[in-house]
């Protein structure tokens, strides 16, 4: 079946180990539905409000602005727009 790996990877696969009143340990495996039933797997998009370094908020603003916006780089890393210029 082609979509098998499609329907796989909607479960999480548990090893388990019994151990019958004998001390025999047989190993199996559990599988469960994935979180995808549960809970929310994906979020909506959101821009990045700050950056750890210049060279970051630099990569940060060509991603998301297509350009080297000075402002915005400023702004992801907390200075004034002087100070990321240098």
């Amino acid at each position: 079946d082609p979509d098998y790996l499609k329907l796989a990877a909607t479960e999480n696969i548990r090893k388990v180990v019994e151990t019958t009143l004998d001390g025999i340990k047989t190993h199996k495996l559990v599988y469960e539905k994935g979180d995808i039933y549960f809970k929310r797997t994906q979020h909506p998009w959101k821009e990045p409000d700050s950056a750890e370094d210049i060279v970051q908020a630099g990569l940060i603003s060509h991603a998301y602005r297509h350009r080297i916006d000075m402002e915005y780089v400023a702004e992801l890393v907390k200075l004034n727009q002087a100070e990321a210029l240098k």
